[in-house]
């Protein structure tokens, strides 16, 4: 057990190291931070207090948005590499299991969303604190715990984003198929309500077909959006557990996948 939990850290790491080189990962990163500091120009508006919340929505939802595309690009660009390059046959040969090498895979994209998560919420609140003190010099307006919130959302969010992408990846075989299915989930995990609500007025196979089937494969990334979030601690917990939930099944689903996949 413990010799597959340091194969999988070394996948990791290697997974890590082999992103930070990638010149598109980092173009989605600058876009994020071009568009939060980009925010501060809002000033020569002087919105007055509401530019606070704007810059707050703004930013984050940038941050969100830009982070699946790192996320799920990040999944997909570093598993196909594996395949192309046939490096996924050098590890394979070792005493390293499909399972390890596609949680290895899985976990190093798991600590780069978190590194951005982490960097990208320091920076909201830094750009949310400079026009704090310029607007309401006498006092703070913007919560902390709203930052810390949004930061964990950020993060769960990504994380469940990269879980879904490695499932797709680890059953498809072209980075185009596997990008576009991506980009659909991202769309879809954001109406899960709409789809409820639609397929409602319908015969209940045909809700089971279009609203259970669509969300129980899909995650509710609406769960994690910001502006969802109603300023209690306790809503927390539960986004957790959804999150490790969906992670484990999909993380699951996609060793299956791979196992029976041909290299």
């Amino acid at each position: 057990m413990i010799g597959s939990w340091h194969r999988q850290g070394l996948i990791a790491v290697h997974t890590v190291r082999t992103a930070v080189r990638q010149k598109m990962l980092g173009a989605w990163v600058l876009l994020a931070v071009a568009l939060v500091i980009g925010a501060l120009a809002l000033g020569e508006f002087n919105f007055g207090k509401p530019e606070l919340k704007f810059i707050a929505d703004l930013g984050s939802g940038a941050i969100a948005l830009f982070g699946a595309a790192f996320a799920a690009t990040a999944t997909i660009q570093l598993f196909f590499e594996e395949m192309e390059h046939r490096t996924a046959l050098t590890l394979l040969a070792r005493p390293v299991s499909r399972a390890e090498f596609l949680l290895g895979k899985f976990f190093g994209v798991a600590a780069l969303v978190a590194a951005y998560s982490a960097g990208m919420t320091a920076l909201l609140a830094a750009v949310l604190r400079v026009r704090e003190m310029a607007l309401v010099p006498e006092g703070r307006v913007v919560r902390c715990d709203w930052v810390v919130i949004v930061g964990i959302l950020l993060w769960l969010k990504l994380t469940v984003v990269a879980a879904f992408s490695l499932v797709v990846a680890s059953g498809a075989r072209g980075r185009f198929f596997a990008t576009a299915v991506c980009a659909t989930g991202f769309v879809l995990g954001h109406l899960h309500d709409l789809a409820h609500a639609a397929a409602a007025q319908t015969s209940w196979w045909l809700h089971a077909l279009l609203a259970d089937a669509v969300c129980l494969l899909v995650p509710d990334l609406a769960l994690f959006s910001a502006e969802n979030y109603d300023g209690a601690w306790s809503v927390l917990p539960w986004r957790i557990i959804y999150a490790l939930a969906y992670t484990a099944a999909a993380c699951a689903l996609a060793a299956g996948g791979f196992r029976r996949r041909e290299l």
